[in-house]
């Protein structure tokens, strides 16, 4: 999970790396899909502790949607902006359970991809539970609301084009 808790100084970076990636990967098809409808995304080249493999690693990380910032305010709250998150969904599901990179994972013709803002330490990775959205909230079945999700931001049905092995670069700001 990327933290938005200090935006202000990575988008003031001026260090900036081209990324390719797989064309077919989750990320590169949210990137194209997000482009396309006018949202610019924004990436982010960082370095991390994988806390499995108990080892230092670097990798690409979908940071936010540029202009997101007076949302996530209203949202969450200024005083939680440094717990808030985003995270990335095939068919419902965190790949890997939240632990594999979306330009490693690759969907399938009519896969549902999808992006949402969660709040770390309220988000439960229960997102597959939910079952309708009513006033802006995810329900569960019995009509409980998800904490610490918002609502499906962004979703788009993986199409035979999406899934064509071809180059794609992104353009990342480092951290």
């Amino acid at each position: 999970m990327i933290h938005n808790s200090d935006t202000k100084r990575v988008l003031k970076s001026k260090r900036m790396r081209i990324v390719s990636i797989p064309s077919h990967s989750v990320l590169a098809i949210l990137d194209r899909a997000l482009k396309s409808k006018g949202v610019q995304p924004i990436f982010l080249w960082q370095r991390y502790i994988d806390t499995i493999e108990k080892q230092m690693k670097e990798g690409l990380l979908l940071y936010g949607i540029e202009g997101d910032e007076t949302l996530l305010n209203e949202i969450f709250g200024e005083a939680n902006l440094h717990k808030v998150g985003m995270l990335g969904f095939v068919n419902g599901h965190e790949p890997g359970e939240g632990i594999l990179p979306l330009h490693t994972v690759v969907p399938e013709v009519g896969d549902v991809v999808s992006l949402t803002y969660v709040l770390e330490g309220e988000y439960k990775g229960d997102f597959q539970t939910a079952v309708a959205m009513r006033d802006g909230r995810l329900l569960t079945e019995h009509g409980s609301s998800l904490q610490g999700i918002h609502p499906i931001l962004f979703q788009h049905r993986v199409r035979p084009e999406d899934v064509e092995k071809k180059e794609h670069q992104v353009l990342a700001l480092e951290a």
